[in-house]
């Protein structure tokens, strides 16, 4: 299940938050997990093919055997949960318009 919402700010700028959560059942029942996923950012948009964006979120994976749910390191050690921290820049190109003039 995933669930987004996204605001603007103003003209240039927007937030958006971000909730997912997944279950798997698998014939191993030691196998069996679950995962959270929570995130946030703030875009800016100085044109309209470009943005910068900063966002930050929360990675959990649960499950009854650690082998299947500590796929991250923390400090060297094997864990089930991670935070980050992303800042990016991007262009978009608008392939269907340039289509369309063909």
């Amino acid at each position: 299940a995933i669930a987004q919402i996204r605001y603007r700010l103003t003209d240039k700028m927007n937030t958006s938050a971000r909730v997912a959560f997944s279950s798997r059942d698998l014939d191993n029942k030691d196998a069996n997990i679950s995962g959270l996923d929570v995130g946030i950012n703030l875009e800016y948009r100085p044109t309209k093919f470009s943005f910068m964006r900063i966002e930050g979120g929360y990675l959990s994976i649960n499950g009854k055997n650690d082998t299947f749910t500590k796929v991250f390191l923390c400090n060297d050690k094997p864990s089930n949960s991670s935070l980050h921290l992303a800042i990016s820049v991007g262009v978009y190109f608008d392939i269907y318009s340039s289509l369309n003039d063909l």
